[in-house]
């Protein structure tokens, strides 16, 4: 059977609803005790293959995008970009890792373990952070324009980066 490849999310939905849709053709053939067609065997494979080939693509961009982000937080914030996945805790390292995880979370579509694993932290801990700055810039208007200004900086990077 030929290979497909998944190039956009809303595909990566198409494919997950055909797959469990094949699943639960191969859960009552086998149910029923019933043969299983190879055909939809091999339909099932080629399209767990392409989910999978897609989300370590993905997976790997989203990788490099917040190890940018975390790069330009730190240099934001004049600390060390080692500190940003230390488990040191105090303010000075903490608040802008909090920045960093907030971002993270606005500009890509890493899930909150996701963002944690890539700071060293739990994603309770990346959730908490971006709570932590959602309420810092709903009470403090300088605080929300120095994160839209990161978020600005950050978003216009990727844009230059996709165009050439």
């Amino acid at each position: 059977m030929d290979e497909i490849q998944i190039v956009d999310d809303e595909r990566l939905d198409i494919a997950r609803k055909a797959k469990e849709e094949l699943e639960e053709q191969i859960g009552s053939y086998s149910a029923s005790g019933k043969a299983i067609h190879p055909n939809l065997w091999g339909a099932y494979e080629v399209t767990s293959r392409a989910i999978h080939s897609y989300e370590n693509r993905t997976k790997r961009g989203y990788r490099s995008r917040i190890d940018h982000i975390q790069r330009v937080v730190a240099d934001e914030y004049g600390i060390e970009l080692e500190e940003m996945r230390s488990r040191r805790k105090p303010k000075g390292i903490a608040f802008p890792r909090q920045i960093a995880m907030y971002l993270s979370r606005r500009l890509t579509k890493a899930s909150f373990p996701e963002i944690g694993e890539e700071f060293n932290r739990t994603h309770a801990t990346a959730i908490y952070a971006c709570k932590v700055v959602e309420g810092e810039m709903e009470s403090d208007r300088r605080f929300r324009l120095e994160v839209d200004g990161l978020l600005c900086r950050l978003d216009s990077r990727s844009e230059t980066s996709k165009s050439t």
